[in-house]
């Protein structure tokens, strides 16, 4: 992925996978 939009958008995807495994 470019660093972008794209990377602003998966952010908070990732955090809430980090908080679901937690």
């Amino acid at each position: 992925h470019f660093a972008g939009d794209d990377n602003i958008k998966e952010l908070p995807i990732v955090l809430e996978e980090l908080l679901r495994i937690s």
